[in-house]
């Protein structure tokens, strides 16, 4: 009896899984992870998708590369993606990774002497269904030492967000401190880190390839002004904003306007991009933005023009105009 498609396709991705995790590298294999202060270290990088809401098979690909450790921007790159996989719970990596590693790769062909040392990647590494998240996957795909740093917790191999949970996050006194998360075998998949003083919620911290585990913490650590690692913060922010203004993935946000129903009836593309923007640390007082980092690209439009909303429903079918 043959398989339904959708379960044809995850059958697929775990052999794939299996036979890229007998690849991975869990240990430090780079002399600067070994040294205190990470002499030898001179670029660090950060990787994400962000999707427009309401949509879920276009996305901004996003790259950035800093000093290490001085964490000034050496490089960053934007690119509209269009994303053929669908979602599915524990097999993101086969909708993320390719438009993630051709961001690399793109860099490697144009400016190869600003490639990273090490990349962090916005999700989960060994911590996770089958211990080979995003981050693994684009590590050994990459050959590049990555480490997976998420923001939520993934409830899995026993690791529970309950009240013994919440009690060793209430004892990190300082930035620093950590706790283990161990799976339900005994092995220790990641560590919950207080990544500064100002900041009481952890981050979770997982190997994604060629690293150890305390020292993908040490290193985030190392790259962390606020909860977020800047390699991540910095991404998220400018891809949106630059020093210079509004830029960024308002280029992106400019083809999807381009893109809806009647796009002649809607407000300039001036007004669109005003009312689609956001960033903490730009000069401009502007709503929210259209793009999140949410996987599923689940959510609306926010406080964008009524008009352009209900187009942009009426175009995936979600309503009359």
């Amino acid at each position: 009896m043959a398989l339904p498609p959708e379960q044809d396709l995850i059958t697929q991705w775990e052999r794939e899984q299996s036979s890229l995790k007998e690849l991975l590298q869990d240990g430090d294999t780079e002399s600067w992870q070994t040294r205190a202060d990470f002499t030898g270290l001179e670029r660090v990088g950060g990787v994400d998708l962000s999707f427009i809401k309401g949509d879920d098979a276009n996305a901004c690909a996003q790259l950035v590369v800093l000093s290490f450790p001085e964490l000034k921007v050496l490089y960053e790159d934007s690119q509209l993606v269009t994303l053929s996989a669908p979602y599915v719970a524990g097999f993101l990596a086969f909708r993320e990774t390719p438009s993630l590693l051709e961001a690399l790769k793109k860099l490697e062909r144009t400016q190869p002497a600003l490639m990273p040392q090490v990349v962090f990647v916005d999700g989960n590494g060994l911590f996770h269904y089958r211990e080979f998240g995003l981050a693994c996957h684009l590590g050994v795909l990459s050959g590049l030492p990555c480490i997976g740093v998420a923001k939520n917790l993934l409830q899995v191999q026993g690791v529970a967000k309950d009240k013994e949970h919440a009690s060793q996050i209430q004892a990190l006194q300082k930035g620093g401190d950590t706790f283990p998360l161990i799976a339900e075998s005994g092995r220790v998949l990641g560590k919950a880190l207080r990544s500064s003083d100002s900041s009481s919620k952890p981050v979770y911290v997982s190997v994604g390839h060629r690293i150890s585990l305390d020292t993908a913490v040490r290193l985030t650590h190392a790259c962390c002004r606020h909860r977020v690692p800047e390699p991540i913060r910095q991404k998220k922010q400018r891809g949106i904003f630059d020093d210079a203004g509004c830029h960024g993935c308002h280029q992106v946000a400019l083809l999807i306007y381009r893109s809806l129903p009647l796009w002649n009836l809607l407000p300039s593309p001036q007004r669109f991009l005003h009312c689609c923007s956001r960033s903490s640390s730009c000069a401009h007082e502007t709503p929210e933005a259209p793009w999140t980092s949410r996987r599923r690209g689940r959510h609306a439009l926010q406080r964008v023009p009524a008009q352009t909303l209900s187009l942009h429903k009426l175009q995936k079918g979600g309503g009359q105009a």
